[in-house]
């Protein structure tokens, strides 16, 4: 047995129907980054780590994950047959070294679910307390008997819909996630084009409270924020890893790769400014933090569809999306 046998990789191999074409790439991508981060990571980052400076986080963060998608990207043109950090390294390395990363690939994603389904449980529960509903104690925490909580019951809900919607075909599953990355357009343009006219200039007067921070193990600063924001952007390998339904990969996966994560960087920094325009950084450390930022100003309709469409944030299927094209090759 060699393990470090490689695997063929002709385009000709795979047996999946070619349908997604540019436009659903894009869509994927930013339905897979476009989530938890921008509604919820932001605010904290703001309040803990950098400030209103957390614009140029995001810059940084971008830039250093666009290093990653460039290597992403020319791999998918010469391995247009099958996707993933996995399949790359089974035909270029061997067997072995696909393995481990595999199941380090899955362990990523097991971390990044969990994010995500605690990000979606407290919008969730920001929009109940809005409305005077509570949720049990016993149900509404991690497992700590001395505080009277035992399990955190929405964030597995949401986890248990989300397989259920995977289960689904590509092509289905695909058009779902594109309705999503519309009503989240819709969500963030709405956060803009309100708070836009409530941005206070003095909330961004100490522009870098916490200072630039250290290139290397920094607790705060700038580069601390960039450390952070770079969670924001994972899913953008959601792309190479539908390789094999891809209408011309080498040359439409590329593209996908960089107009998503261009698409999504404007967002990220046009979401922050206001955010910290409309409310102090100092006030964002808070798990809603857009809703939150549109309660301070009295506009609670707006807070409200934000919650809405926080909660039908899409990178949850993204992530399990990714992983059902890793566990299936393993």
């Amino acid at each position: 047995m060699n393990i470090f046998r490689t695997k063929d990789v002709s385009l000709r191999q795979t047996e999946m129907h070619r349908h997604l074409k540019l436009w659903d790439l894009i869509l994927l991508g930013i339905g897979a980054m476009v989530g938890t981060g921008i509604f919820t990571i932001t605010g904290t980052a703001a309040a803990t780590l950098a400030g209103p400076s957390l614009v140029i986080s995001i810059v940084i963060s971008a830039l250093c994950v666009s290093l990653s998608a460039l290597f992403f990207a020319e791999f998918a043109s010469r391995v247009p047959a099958t996707g993933g950090a996995y399949s790359y390294l089974y035909a270029i390395l061997g067997e072995l070294p696909a393995w481990i990363a595999g199941w380090l690939t899955i362990m990523e994603f097991m971390t990044a679910i969990s994010g995500v389904a605690s990000g979606w449980a407290a919008y969730f529960k920001g929009l109940l307390i809005h409305y005077g509903i509570s949720i049990p104690q016993a149900l509404n925490g991690t497992f700590n008997p001395e505080q009277g909580s035992y399990i955190d019951i929405l964030p597995i809900l949401v986890i248990v819909l989300v397989t259920g919607l995977v289960l689904l075909n590509s092509k289905a599953a695909l058009r779902f996630n594109s309705l999503l990355v519309v009503l989240k357009f819709s969500a963030l343009a709405l956060f803009i084009l309100v708070g836009i006219w409530y941005i206070k200039p003095e909330n961004w007067t100490n522009f870098a409270p916490f200072g630039f921070g250290q290139l290397y193990g920094g607790s705060t600063g700038i580069m601390a924020g960039a450390s952070l924001m770079f969670f924001g952007f994972l899913g953008f390998e959601s792309i190479s890893m539908a390789v094999d339904e891809i209408q011309s990969p080498q040359k439409n996966i590329p593209r996908g790769i960089v107009l998503s994560l261009t698409i999504v960087t404007i967002l990220y920094a046009l979401v922050t400014l206001v955010l910290t325009g409309i409310v102090h950084y100092s006030k964002l450390n808070v798990d809603d933090a857009v809703a939150f930022s549109l309660r301070s100003i009295g506009i609670g309709w707006a807070a409200n569809y934000v919650s809405l469409v926080a909660n039908s944030n899409s990178d949850n299927r993204m992530y399990l999306h990714d992983l059902r094209f890793v566990s299936n090759d393993i």
